[in-house]
């Protein structure tokens, strides 16, 4: 259902939050690195501790209010999704996405793979570039 795969994301998106270490000896980031060249570590760790925290912080009140929009949708079957909680949703689905791509590798061409847990991470992988592809039509509004 929805409301399940919602759920799915949250949980992902909650533990992308609390995660302290990757177990690479990195802390877990929420975004990409800034700087890609690796010659440039020394910025990036600085980029980081500038402002990794502050976009924690304002991914995890992004994930209260689509936990709170998705508490109303497996309520009522149904949620309006307008302004911010549209953007909070995408918000959501996105990092969300991101950090499953980020840290597992998880693409939409695994589908097709033999494994089990793959084929499911793809399918919700692909699932939250359809609905992050709706939600850029909500935010977007009329031409």
């Amino acid at each position: 259902t929805m409301v399940g795969h919602c759920r799915t994301v949250a949980q992902i998106a909650s533990a992308a939050i609390e995660a302290k270490d990757s177990g690479t000896g990195e802390p877990s980031r929420l975004y990409p690195r800034a700087y890609l060249d690796p010659v440039e570590d020394i910025q990036e760790a600085v980029w980081q501790l500038g402002h990794h925290d502050r976009l924690r912080h304002e991914f995890s009140d992004e994930l209260r209010r689509f936990i709170e929009s998705l508490d109303v949708l497996e309520a009522d079957g149904q949620v309006e999704l307008h302004g911010e909680d549209a953007d909070a949703w995408m918000i959501v689905m996105n990092l969300t996405r991101l950090k499953l791509h980020q840290d597992f590798g998880v693409t939409d061409d695994d589908v097709f793979s033999d494994e089990e847990t793959a084929v499911a991470y793809a399918m919700l992988y692909s699932w939250m570039g359809e609905v992050c592809d709706v939600l850029c039509r909500i935010i977007a509004g009329p031409f």
